[in-house]
């Protein structure tokens, strides 16, 4: 039966996840204000959720998809996830002969595929598992003769990643938790090279470089007075390998 159905506009961020430096035309910033619709249909003995939604940008640039498959029977949680994300930027080509800086748009298509496993020890603790599949790319828009010879450019990535978490924060209203919760967790991240059409089938995933990182989340939320929430946070992070993660530093 159809259980939760959600349509709002908003800001919020469906899906975290790490940017390519290389095909992402701007830094991170908040989505503009979209409308987002979001379902989920579960099965009568509760073992078996699906979700879905996308969102509908206000400004009719940057859609957005997923679909998620739940299978809680049993005590190992199994999840599956498929994402996509769609928008129009303008870049900036230095590396054409007669231009120095040719700006051109373009459009950023991002798939993404994960299975999770989760394991709970207790109500509070568990250990979960990911396996991910990502592709990014990027196709240039014919808007002159020379954005129509630029050949589109693209990123493959399978990432696992391992997470132990504890949670035993109360939501007691909006945005009102109590309590603590913290994850450590390990990942390793791989590009690999794909090519797959009627004249040619190629992989390659030796020589590609590796990216690893290791880090730990801490949040603690003590409760004040009736509505007000003193939320304390403390993160790092580490990553290894040939790739390499950039970091910035921010306040709030």
């Amino acid at each position: 039966s159809i259980d939760h159905v959600v349509s709002q506009v908003d800001n919020t961020v469906i899906f975290n996840s790490y940017e390519s430096f290389n095909l992402t035309p701007v830094e991170f910033s908040v989505p503009d204000l979209n409308a987002f619709f979001k379902f989920g249909v579960t099965d009568l003995m509760e073992n078996y959720r699906i979700m879905g939604g996308f969102r509908f940008p206000l400004g009719l640039n940057g859609m957005e998809y997923f679909l998620e498959s739940h299978n809680l029977k049993k005590r190992l949680d199994k999840k599956i996830l498929l994402y996509r994300k769609t928008a129009r930027n303008q870049l900036i080509i230095t590396d054409l002969p007669d231009f120095p800086e040719f700006p051109v748009m373009a459009k950023n298509i991002t798939n993404y595929a994960q299975y999770t496993v989760s394991y709970p020890f207790d109500i509070n603790t568990s250990i979960r598992t990911h396996f991910g599949l990502r592709n990014d790319r990027i196709e240039f828009l014919a808007t002159d003769r020379i954005s129509i010879e630029l050949p589109p450019a693209y990123e493959n990535w399978a990432h696992a990643k391992m997470e132990y978490i504890f949670d035993n924060t109360i939501n007691t209203g909006l945005n009102l938790l109590n309590g603590m919760r913290y994850k450590l967790y390990a990942e390793v991240h791989k590009p690999f090279d794909a090519v797959v059409s009627d004249q040619k089938l190629d992989f390659n995933i030796k020589n590609t470089g590796l990216l690893g990182i290791v880090g730990g989340d801490f949040r603690h939320y003590q409760k004040v007075h009736r509505q007000i929430i003193f939320a304390n946070r403390f993160a790092f992070a580490h990553s290894f390998g040939s790739k390499k993660m950039i970091y910035y530093l921010a306040l709030m």
